[in-house]
């Protein structure tokens, strides 16, 4: 059997490949014996056929995994040499080049062994995949092949899937804090797994996953703190940012780690910054910074508000903060908040626009 799995939504292909390995590790001392992992960047077609070939070791199937080989053929529009590389294979005598790579992959797969289950799988990939070659094959093949493609999320999915992973985790989560999760972190389902697993964590939920235990535990509420601070920073709103500080303080967040947090952000403003000239979607900076496209979207309408001589301004007063509270002249809290004070009323080196 062929599987095609590919899409934007990582998280959810990789959870389809884990769901599939499973069958395979039923028996942990075989699963790895019938298990090949292979680079679909660099691989040949006579180094697939060598593997989907073998015959399973005391078992009735194998499983070879190809990354990026759909990447590498099919990823861009017109596909079928369109990455320009010349891939070498002694088994087709027409696989010089990526067109004659395809030609040949697509042939052989016609002959997989019925013991070996191939997954060719492209995290990340676009949908117009489903437009290439090989998923056009892999498509016509029915009861042959499987295509699975993950598209991102819209906000009712992003919510539905949250309520289903608490579920099968064995906890319960209320209406307002489903909301609040999708809210603070959008479709990156990746973390939002994460975040789910850690509040299942604590003892003091004992019922549901509610509102209160997303905002005092989840890491993007306090980072959506933070971005709510330097908002108010950067469009002279002292007084607000001083509240959410003190806010953030009082709930136990560390004046340190409050400092670094505002650190972060104007790092990633100052990329954002100096990349505005590319015009990037707030989903490429994000993959350019590795950030999830929340707070690059962020960083990206925050870094329109400054100059480029006002973040350098802002790194010296960060720097200058961070020195005062670890050379005791300031107390932390005091020290933060002259930080915001100076910086939203900086005279004529921090006017904004």
């Amino acid at each position: 059997m062929l599987y095609l799995f590919f899409g934007e939504d990582e998280f959810a292909c990789e959870e389809a490949l884990r769901e599939l390995e499973r069958d395979y590790w039923s028996d942990p001392t075989m699963g790895d014996l019938n298990r090949t992992l292979l680079d679909g960047r660099k691989m040949t077609l006579a180094e697939l056929r060598h593997h989907c070939d073998a015959i399973p070791f005391l078992a009735e199937r194998r499983l070879v995994i190809v990354e990026d080989l759909v990447t590498r053929l099919d990823g861009r529009k017109g596909s079928g040499g369109a990455s320009g590389e010349d891939d070498e294979s002694d088994a087709q005598p027409t696989s010089a080049g990526s067109k004659g790579l395809l030609d040949g992959l697509l042939a052989y797969f016609a002959s997989l062994p019925e013991t070996t289950d191939l997954v060719l799988i492209d995290p990340g990939l676009s949908q117009r995949t489903s437009r290439g070659r090989i998923a056009k094959w892999a498509a016509g093949q029915k009861g042959r092949a499987v295509v699975k493609q993950f598209a991102r999320k819209k906000v009712h999915e992003v919510q539905a899937w949250i309520v289903q992973r608490v579920q099968e985790a064995g906890g319960k989560i209320d209406r307002r804090a489903v909301a609040e999760l999708a809210r603070l972190i959008g479709d990156d389902l990746r973390t939002l797994a994460n975040e789910i697993d850690k509040l299942l964590l604590f003892p003091e939920i004992d019922e549901a996953i509610s509102i209160d235990h997303v905002r005092r535990m989840v890491t993007h509420s306090q980072e959506a703190n933070i971005f709510q601070i330097v908002d108010s920073i950067s469009t002279r709103q002292w007084n607000r940012a001083i509240a959410d500080l003190r806010r953030m303080l009082h709930e136990g967040a560390h004046p340190l780690y409050v400092l670094s947090m505002i650190q972060r952000q104007y790092r990633l403003i100052a990329q954002a910054h100096a990349l505005a000239d590319q015009r990037l979607s707030s989903e490429d900076l994000a993959k350019r910074l590795k950030v999830s496209p929340f707070p690059a979207k962020k960083a990206q309408d925050q870094a329109r508000r400054y100059t480029r001589e006002q973040i350098v301004d802002t790194y010296d007063r960060l720097l200058q903060t961070d020195l005062a509270i670890k050379t005791g002249n300031l107390a932390d809290d005091l020290a933060l908040e002259l930080f915001i004070v100076e910086q939203a009323t900086g005279g004529d080196s921090a006017d904004r626009r």
